[in-house]
């Protein structure tokens, strides 16, 4: 896109007459086919693009699932508001990415709501995105990082019967599966770690208080022994540690 753009400054009429004749589908049957694909009218290129990504590069033993949010404000059914991001209008995609390389080995479009049964279970969401982007790839002996949105312990569980991988990712506070004790900040010292193991030993948490009112709460099924801790002041748990550098 910036070479066409390039072009385009430079007033390149030859290239934009022949690229205005390129199509990447067809026209003629595409309004039968975005009744149940919204996506019909670049669903063979992106397919081609995915298959291409995930056939040039093995990755690492880290893998992150996250959001993007690729600015867009033209005509689009699917454009979403996103006031926390920086361009706030976008397209939403969600990435399976290689944690170190930060190559892009699997993504998603958001199209919005499917049907009416899926708009009764956006809270299994994040873990059926988590699922279906790990679909291609063998995860044995991988670690999954995800963040709240998507982390639950029905996933990890899923991940490790399934896949045999594990997960590290932030769990929000309101989860049913979460003790009080780890959502609570109060009457607990800044810079202090609450550390719990689950009675099946299949996964560990920990609770960081991190401000004066708040706390960060981290699942993982991959530190299932003593968790370690940094330097004073601060003494970050291993698991925030690990969570912080395969996140970003």
């Amino acid at each position: 896109m910036e070479f066409i753009s390039f072009l385009r400054y430079t007033g390149n009429t030859t290239y934009l007459f022949l690229f205005s004749f390129i199509r990447s589908d067809n026209k003629d049957t595409r309004p039968q086919r975005v009744q149940a694909d919204k996506l019909a009218a670049i669903s063979e290129l992106w397919s081609m693009f995915l298959h291409n990504a995930q056939g040039a590069m093995i990755p690492g033993p880290f893998l992150t699932v996250d959001e993007r949010l690729a600015a867009y404000r033209g005509r689009c059914r699917f454009i979403q508001y996103m006031p926390t991001k920086p361009a706030k209008y976008g397209i939403k995609l969600w990435m399976c990415c290689d944690a170190d390389t930060k190559y892009v080995y699997n993504a998603s479009i958001c199209c919005g709501k499917e049907n009416t049964k899926e708009a009764t279970c956006l809270c299994n969401l994040g873990g059926k995105v988590v699922r279906q982007l790990l679909e291609p790839l063998h995860c044995e002996g991988r670690n999954i990082t995800t963040d709240n949105y998507f982390t639950s312990l029905g996933l990890a569980r899923d991940l490790i019967k399934a896949k045999k991988a594990t997960l590290v990712g932030t769990i929000r506070t309101n989860r049913v599966e979460l003790p009080k004790e780890f959502a609570a900040p109060a009457g607990r010292e800044l810079y202090s770690s609450l550390i719990g193991f689950n009675e099946t030993s299949d996964s560990s948490l920990v609770s960081y208080k991190c401000k004066k009112n708040k706390v960060v709460v981290v699942l993982s099924t991959m530190h299932l022994s003593d968790i370690t801790f940094g330097k004073e002041p601060k003494k970050l748990p291993e698991v925030i540690n690990l969570y912080n550098m395969t996140k970003g």
